[in-house]
């Protein structure tokens, strides 16, 4: 969580509470395939990489339609901790060994679950689609689906508040109005 919000004020400018909660995820998500293998200290690290790792996925897979970064943060974050288990386990790792064997396996089983998940979500796409449709037509996708799919709005409609009226015989000066 602090390298995500550190990466968001280095990168963007400012921090957010989105990114605390994103970052958060992110680092559990990345130790989770070694959290029996590694040190409590490599756990640390391995979730601060990982905040890395994801940050730089969301930002690049971003153009693709995954509103809630779903493969960025989960599916990345798998395969960077897949990938972080075969560098810092106790019991084969690089760091420790300085054998390739575990990390290479590690990477392979990341690959297999990789085409797996692919060929699983192409089949399950392609069978959708000729029951459903799968997208909204574009006109409704602009101007927001909530209405027009769901019968109601998500977002409040802005209330508009009377403006303070300031008369010259008032003991105030304009800056001490509240507008």
């Amino acid at each position: 969580m602090l390298t995500w919000l550190v990466l968001e004020r280095l990168l963007k400018g400012k921090s957010s509470s989105v990114g605390a909660s994103v970052g958060a995820v992110a680092g559990l998500v990345c130790i989770t395939p070694g959290a029996g293998f590694v040190t409590p200290g490599w756990s640390i690290a391995i979730g601060a990489l990982g905040a890395v790792w994801c940050y730089m996925s969301v930002g690049t897979l971003n153009l693709v339609d995954d509103t809630l970064d779903a493969f960025g943060l989960h599916g990345m974050g798998g395969i960077g901790g897949a990938i972080f288990t075969g560098i810092f386990a106790l019991d084969g790792g690089l760091i420790y060994t300085g054998s390739f064997e575990l990390l290479g396996k590690q990477i392979a089983g990341a690959a297999a679950g990789v085409a797996f998940s692919a060929l699983g979500t192409a089949l399950i796409v392609v069978v959708l689609g000729l029951v459903m449709k799968l997208r909204i037509p574009e006109e409704h996708e602009r101007s927001g689906i909530d209405q027009h799919t769901h019968g109601e709005s998500y977002h409040s409609p802005v209330k508009k508040y009377p403006q303070a009226q300031v008369s010259e015989s008032s003991d105030f000066s304009e800056s001490d109005a509240v507008c």
